[in-house]
């Protein structure tokens, strides 16, 4: 957690010496992100805003369907622009079932409290995105499991860093914001501190650019980045744009194009020494008449990777990440 160090001065042998001893004390400074829909900080939206385990309030509150509880909804409307950087639990539940989505949320801290009783705070790669993500990992989708088994295109490439894959499949922005507010990413107890975080997200919010708008997903990103820039001030952060999908026909691929080139004039113009944008692996990833490289995709929906794929994305991941980790 970001700390400041503040100077306590104790006085003692004031016969000997009228100087006095410091001794560091290190004290949490960290603050909660405000954002831009201002009722959601007022916690008109949403009763918890941040930790973990979830009040009942805010079970009861999540348990209601995802699209009743869009910004807006507490006033009978929907501001439906600030979707993607409001948080938002994704999923819904009952009376009996915890939502699904907070469910893998609380899964995560268990593994992440795992993995620091047993190696303590610090890891090399925090992993954290969709389900591109978690398919780093050969048992992508078990999220409670520890320890995590990744693939042996990961461990080929990366095997000899610590890591932890917190990628939820289906994952948009605003859930990617809400755990990690609900400590999803940190843990409980004193917070994870990775050295680098590999962000990959914005596929799923494509589903909602017809009502969000192009600019406002990216700007979804952005907060991500933003709050994890705030939750881990120490860690180098690579963003990486979204890959390929689809056929250039489609409106998924048209999408992602447009959002990649708004994400990277937000970051041209907002530039941070720790956030570095990956370099775009469209042009290796597609041929010449922007379609898919066939090989690097899965088959049966031409938006998620195979080995081939993964290959690709280690190979502009690495030149990054070394440098970083030496």
């Amino acid at each position: 957690m970001k700390t400041i160090q503040i100077f306590i001065l104790i006085l003692f042998n004031i016969t000997a010496s009228c100087k006095p001893a410091v001794e560091l004390i290190d004290v949490p400074d960290y603050m909660p992100l405000v954002y831009p829909y201002n009722p959601y900080n007022e916690r008109k939206l949403d009763p918890q805003l941040e930790g973990w385990p979830l009040t009942q309030a805010e079970i009861d509150f999540i348990s209601k369907d995802f699209f009743s509880r869009r910004p807006g909804s507490e006033v009978g409307s929907q501001m439906i622009s600030y979707l993607p950087y409001t948080p938002s639990c994704d999923g819904s539940g009952t009376a009996m079932t915890l939502n699904w989505y907070a469910k893998i949320v609380g899964d995560f801290v268990a593994v992440i409290d795992k993995y620091k009783a047993e190696k303590g705070v610090n890891v090399d790669i925090l992993l954290v995105g969709n389900s591109i993500t978690s398919q780093w990992l050969s048992n992508s989708g078990s999220y409670d499991a520890y320890p995590q088994t990744p693939k042996a295109v990961w461990t080929d490439n990366f095997g000899k860093y610590s890591s932890l894959n917190i990628g939820i499949g289906g994952d948009k922005t605003q859930g990617l914001l809400w755990r990690l507010d609900h400590w999803g990413a940190q843990g409980t107890g004193k917070p994870l501190n990775p050295k680098v975080i590999v962000l990959e997200i914005g596929h799923n919010d494509m589903y909602f650019t017809p009502e969000t708008g192009i600019d406002n997903t990216a700007l979804g990103i952005q907060w991500c980045i933003k709050n994890l820039r705030n939750r881990f001030p120490l860690a180098s952060i690579i963003v990486c744009k979204i890959f390929p999908p689809k056929t250039p026909k489609d409106a998924f691929y048209k999408d992602a194009k447009l959002i990649n080139a708004s994400l990277e004039r937000i970051l041209q113009a907002n530039p941070d020494p720790k956030v570095y944008l990956m370099p775009d692996a469209w042009t290796e990833m597609t041929n010449a008449d922007g379609t898919l490289v066939t090989p690097y995709f899965n088959a049966t929906d031409m938006v998620h990777l195979t080995n081939a794929g993964y290959s690709i994305w280690a190979k502009y991941l690495k030149p990054i990440i070394e440098p970083l980790l030496k």
